[in-house]
């Protein structure tokens, strides 16, 4: 029995050793999700932006930008809010 006792004596004391760096590794991690929900906030207001300056050119290019084009940069803006909401959803 003393053993046993020896042993998880030891185990508590690496435990609670252990603790502030767990909670530290913790508090790192929410602030990069934090910080990810902020970037993409941001890259998904500029897509936006992007999207509606062409959208409200008068006179668009004499070449127009090709469809697939605008296909892509609608695609990148649906996955970022998508990615936005999920992460907002994780982070409360």
């Amino acid at each position: 029995m003393t053993v046993l006792d020896t042993q998880h004596a030891a185990w508590k004391r690496w435990y609670d050793n252990a603790l502030p760096t767990r909670y530290a590794g913790l508090a790192a991690a929410a602030e990069q999700a934090r910080r990810a929900a902020s970037r993409n906030a941001a890259l998904a207001d500029a897509i936006a932006r992007v999207l509606a300056v062409n959208d409200n050119r008068p006179t668009p290019y004499a070449t127009p930008i090709p469809e697939h084009l605008r296909q892509h940069a609608h695609d990148a803006h649906q996955r970022i809010t998508t990615q936005l909401d999920t992460n907002e959803t994780e982070i409360d």
